[in-house]
């Protein structure tokens, strides 16, 4: 019918104008990327860069809300809902219960249309390093690569594969942490993410041995009373009887429950494991002599970093947050973007600072294999000379040419 027409007519020039403008709209988010890519690049970068950084991620935040306005619109609009109906016959029976059903079968086509598209929304995954950012508002500190990309045997690369590209990531880390803790006038951090599984004691193991490396004092608290992941990173299994709440209850002095790292030569780590007193995290973790107990930390370490509990998972996580100066997060590479939202709203109503978060479990890019010959300062130790394919990491050993490794 002629009425059939002129909406399909309507509906095609409303899709064609749709996706023009989503184009627009995505062609300068992509240009306000590139601007970010180049600004992440800045290690010092000053005032104006940093505020001009900041404008242009609100800015990609609001270009992206009316790129979701729209799609959500062309949704709408392609679900065949009848905006103009026909009259029905004089005299014609039933008429009106015809379309009443009608009506109710296209409202139900748009509801249908709209979950599905806040379930596509609520799907949606973190496959970019700088995508996190844009929620949490706080910048990426490092890039750790998976693992398993480098074929890694250790959970503990900046000890056991030094010159790996997940080794220099924790080194980086540890480098902004310098910065931002400074910026901040903050010494204790707690380590948080959004689920349990993100590899956030891992995280935190490493990046505590990478501090510790720069000659800065560092104590690690194991507060995730259900998992102890850095106690076992650090200590080894079974080597974690005795920690905070013992020191906290009284029962015992500090140097009778705090154990040094395992052997690291020339560094200053330390860790307080949970211990067996038995107490209600909440209630521990609030109280006063928490709150004595870290001023009296502060007298013995540079830097004092908390693994806490998944946020999204575990209450007292909360609590964990007014202990410390400041947050650190924790953002697993394919997490859902609404679990990234629901913590930077956590984190937002909580009120604690964030430092900033780092990517982990990314995927291995090229660039991020650095040559051996280029850490040889870091690692303080002698380049291989021209031709020699020795690790500098374990002098006099032979290993596969650096363009083999990249090839894995």
């Amino acid at each position: 019918t002629l009425v059939d027409a002129y909406q399909q007519e309507q509906a095609e020039q409303a899709s064609e104008n749709t996706s023009e403008a989503i184009g627009e709209l995505e062609a300068t988010i992509a240009e306000i990327d590139a601007q970010l890519a180049v600004s992440a690049s800045e290690e010092l970068p000053d005032e104006a860069q940093t505020a001009q950084r900041i404008a242009d991620i609100q800015r990609r935040a609001e270009l992206q809300s009316r790129i979701d306005e729209l799609r959500v619109d062309s949704q709408l609009a392609s679900t065949g809902t009848t905006l103009i109906s026909q009259a029905p016959l004089p005299g014609s029976a039933g008429g009106g219960g015809l379309r009443m059903l009608f009506v109710a079968g296209a409202f139900g086509l748009l509801l249908g249309a709209g979950l599905a598209y806040l379930l596509t929304v609520r799907r949606r995954t973190v496959d970019s390093r700088l995508e996190p950012g844009l929620v949490l508002g706080a910048p990426m500190l490092a890039e750790v690569p998976d693992f398993g990309d480098e074929r890694l045997d250790t959970g503990l690369p900046v000890v056991g594969a030094m010159t790996s590209a997940s080794a220099e990531a924790f080194r980086f880390a540890a480098g902004a942490l310098d910065i931002r803790l400074s910026s901040l006038s903050a010494r204790s951090l707690v380590a948080v993410s959004a689920l349990l599984g993100e590899g956030k004691s891992t995280v935190v193991a490493n990046v505590a041995i990478a501090i510790a490396r720069q000659s800065r004092s560092v104590l690690v608290i194991d507060a995730d009373f259900g998992n102890q992941a850095a106690s076992q990173l650090l200590l080894g299994s079974g080597q974690h009887r005795h920690g905070i709440t013992e020191l906290a209850a009284g029962i015992m002095e500090f140097e009778q429950v705090v154990q040094h790292a395992r052997p690291l030569p020339n560094v200053k780590l330390d860790v307080l494991t949970r211990g067996r007193v038995g107490v209600a995290a909440p209630d521990f973790f609030q109280s006063e002599r928490m709150t004595t107990l870290m001023d009296e930390l502060y007298q013995r370490y540079d830097v004092i970093l908390i693994d806490a509990p998944p946020l999204l998972q575990v209450a007292y996580a909360s609590a964990l947050l007014h202990v410390a100066d400041a947050a650190l997060v924790v953002v697993p590479h394919g997490v859902a973007i609404a679990e990234v939202e629901e913590l930077a709203d956590r984190l937002q109503f909580i009120g604690r600072p964030v430092v900033g978060y780092i990517y982990n479990r990314a995927p291995l890019r090229a660039e991020m294999m650095a040559s051996e010959g280029s850490m040889a300062d870091t690692l303080g130790v002698t380049p291989s000379a021209p031709g020699d394919n020795r690790s500098v990491g374990s002098p006099g050993k032979t290993v596969e040419a650096s363009g083999a490794r990249r090839a894995r």
